[in-house]
């Protein structure tokens, strides 16, 4: 079973932090890992303002760097991943394979995968 990969987002420094998030869910996290970026309200960004603008105001970044680390996370990130059909072939074929449920409670218990075990 692989995971499904694509090919890396198109990504611009004229797009605004609402586009570069829609294009690469993950951006928020990889920006604040790298660069301390949108964690916290002090270092946050508005959904308005562009990736350029962003880096101008945090020590000038190259925009081009950040493109290419936001594109390589997403490509990580995708390799991580599997779709609900490739997961339903796995448990098809793996009736043993554990799955663990991580979100909270009453998330589980209003639905869940039977057999799943929650992680609170």
């Amino acid at each position: 079973m692989s995971a499904h990969t694509t090919s890396p987002p198109v990504l611009r420094g004229d797009m605004t932090m609402t586009e570069v998030l829609k294009t690469c869910p993950g951006a928020q996290r990889a920006l604040f890992a790298a660069y301390h970026i949108g964690g916290c309200q002090s270092c946050g960004f508005s959904p308005t303002e562009t990736l350029a603008q962003v880096c101008a105001r945090n020590e000038n970044l190259p925009v081009d760097q950040v493109i290419q680390l936001l594109q390589d996370s997403h490509q990580h990130d995708s390799a991580l991943q599997i779709t609900p059909v490739q997961f339903d072939s796995l448990r098809g074929s793996r009736p043993d394979l554990r799955v663990l449920d991580v979100r909270t409670r009453e998330e589980h218990d209003a639905v869940h995968i039977p057999g799943s075990t929650l992680l609170t």
